[in-house]
């Protein structure tokens, strides 16, 4: 089946592998389940952006296996695009210090990114502190275009430390 403005299933099996992936961004090492949605790349918020947007912008060059039967990109690989990059970005740079749980995740798929595309993932923390914690996060493809907003609500418990 084909759509137009989108890879058939079969154009899709023949998208190569990732050889362009944006400057400054570097391979995040996977971690169990997302060893199955990767490969998934992080880079430092750029320099001049706002205080409450997150520390760490996370990458993600849709590929074959993250496609849905129309040659887009399957709506549950987006979702858990938006959760990681929320979840990450709460985590910061001490993720041995908290145990973290989605409470809940709310989407709107704005538009469809298609295999091969370059998708970013910008976190905004709207509340960081306190054992519940808020965050937004807007995906956008090439060239900026809008493809999913996501707000998060996270449970953020501290680990005891020996």
């Amino acid at each position: 089946m084909s759509v137009p403005g989108h890879l058939s299933l079969a154009q899709a099996r023949h998208v190569a592998e990732p050889t362009d992936i944006p400057a400054g961004f570097v391979p995040v090492a996977p971690e169990r389940f997302m060893e199955t949605v990767g490969p998934v790349y992080a880079a430092p918020k750029p320099p001049g952006a706002p205080p409450d947007v997150a520390a760490k912008i996370i990458g993600c060059l849709a590929m074959p296996q993250h496609g849905n039967r129309f040659g887009g990109v399957h709506g549950g690989m987006l979702a858990t695009l938006a959760d990681y990059a929320i979840g990450i970005n709460i985590l910061g740079d001490a993720p041995e210090r908290w145990r973290l749980g989605t409470v809940s995740l709310n989407l709107d798929f704005i538009a469809s990114p298609h295999i091969g595309e370059w998708i970013e993932a910008t976190v905004t923390m709207d509340k960081s502190h306190g054992r519940l914690r808020f965050s937004t996060c807007v995906l956008r493809g090439a060239g900026q275009r809008l493809l999913v907003r996501a707000t998060g609500v996270f449970s953020a418990l501290e680990v005891a430390q020996p």
